[in-house]
C-alpha cells in the first residue's frame, strides 16, 4: 500500500489507457496518501453533482440523474462551499439537531422497539441467498404482507455490543441509500439472533461487476446508472458522516441494488459511532484489506485502540469502489 496508486506503487498500479481523465483525477483525490487531503463526502457530492463534472464524463442522461438526486439529497442539504462565520456554523448545527433528533447509543441501556420483534413463523422460507462474514442469509416471504425479506442468522445474542450497534444504526438512521431494518428474531436461548431486512432482487455491486467482466451485463446498467450508483453511495456516506458514523467496510459486496439498480449501502456490522471531538481514535483497525486505506493497515496502537481518521478511511474505500465500478 506504499505510495499513491497513481504512482504505480500501490495495489492498483495504473488506470486503463481509455479511462476518463476527469474520473481518474477524482479517484486519485480520494486515494490521496495524506488522509487530511482527501475530500469529504460533502465535497464529493458537490463535485460529482456539478454540471461541469457531469459534462466531462459525457453520455449521462441528465433527466434521470437529476430525478435521482432529488430523491437522495434535499436541495438545502449540500450547498456550494462558502466561508461561514462561527456564529453561522453554530446556528446551522443547532438547526440540524432540531430537524432530526437522534437518540444516543448506550449499550448498557439498549432496548428494541416492540414493533420490530418478529417470529420466524411469520415468514415462509424460499431459499438461500448467501453467506456473509457474520452469518447465513436466506430469502423469506412475509406471510401477512407477501413482502420479500432477507433474514440473516448469526451465532450471537444481544450481549454482543456490535450486534446492538448494528440494530441501533439500522433502526435509527433512515436514508434512501441505506439499508433499513424490517425486524429481528431473538433466539438468545440457542445463542442465535436473526436480522430481517428488505430483499433486493438485483444482488450487490460485486456480482454486477463480475457479470460486466463476462459481458453479461443487464441493459439497465448503463453509464448513467453507474453514475447514479456513485452518487447514491456518496449521498448515503455523507448522511452517515454527518451523524458521526463511519462504515469501515465499504466495498462493492456491501452495496445492494434495488429493482431500479439504485445503490443501498448495507452490512453495518463493523460500523461505529465516533466522537466528533476525537475522530482520530478507533478501537481497532478493521475492514476488507483491498479496500482499506494505507493508514488503517499501518495504524499504531494508542492505549486501548489505534489512531486513524475513520471518515478519511471511508473516503479511500469509496475511491477503491469507484475504481472497480
Amino acid at each position: 500500500f506504499a505510495g499513491s496508486p497513481s504512482e504505480g506503487t500501490g495495489l492498483w498500479k495504473e488506470f486503463p489507457k481509455d479511462f476518463n481523465p476527469s474520473l481518474k483525477a477524482f479517484i486519485e483525490h480520494c486515494w490521496d496518501q495524506k488522509p487530511d487531503e482527501r475530500p469529504t463526502f460533502e465535497q464529493i457530492l458537490q463535485y460529482i453533482g456539478d454540471p461541469k463534472s457531469i459534462e466531462a464524463i459525457g453520455g449521462i442522461d441528465l433527466e434521470r440523474l437529476y430525478k435521482y438526486q432529488e430523491k437522495v439529497v434535499p436541495d438545502d442539504d449540500v450547498e456550494e462551499e462558502e466561508e461561514e462565520t462561527e456564529e453561522e456554523v453554530n446556528e446551522k448545527h443547532h438547526e440540524e439537531e432540531e430537524k432530526e433528533e437522534i437518540p444516543e447509543f448506550d449499550p448498557n441501556d439498549f432496548t428494541i422497539k416492540p414493533e420490530l420483534i418478529k417470529d420466524i413463523t411469520d415468514f415462509e422460507k424460499i431459499g438461500p441467498i448467501g453467506k456473509g462474514q457474520f452469518g447465513i442469509v436466506n430469502k423469506y416471504r412475509d406471510r401477512e404482507t407477501g413482502e420479500l425479506v432477507a433474514i440473516k442468522k448469526v451465532q450471537s445474542n444481544l450481549d454482543d455490543i456490535n450486534l446492538k450497534r448494528e440494530i441501533w444504526i439500522l433502526s435509527t438512521f433512515h436514508h434512501p441509500s441505506l439499508q433499513s431494518l424490517y425486524g429481528i428474531i431473538d433466539d438468545s436461548e440457542d445463542n442465535e439472533f436473526s436480522m430481517i431486512t428488505p430483499f433486493y432482487a438485483k444482488g450487490d455491486l460485486s456480482n454486477l461487476i463480475t457479470l460486466e467482466s463476462k459481458k453479461k451485463i443487464p441493459p439497465e446498467w448503463d453509464l448513467t446508472q453507474k453514475y447514479i450508483a456513485v452518487y447514491g453511495i456518496a449521498a448515503g456516506m455523507y448522511y452517515l458522516h454527518k451523524h458521526n458514523l463511519i462504515h469501515r467496510d465499504l466495498k462493492p459486496g456491501n452495496v445492494l441494488l434495488n429493482e431500479l439498480f439504485e445503490p443501498i449501502i448495507a452490512d453495518f456490522g463493523l460500523s461505529k459511532l465516533i466522537d466528533q471531538n476525537n475522530t482520530m481514535f478507533q478501537t481497532m483497525a478493521t475492514g476488507t484489506p483491498v479496500f482499506m486505506a494505507p493508514e488503517v493497515v499501518t495504524s499504531q496502537d494508542v492505549g486501548d485502540g489505534v489512531s486513524y481518521d475513520g471518515k478519511a478511511a471511508d473516503v479511500y474505500s469509496y475511491g477503491m469502489l469507484c475504481y472497480q465500478l
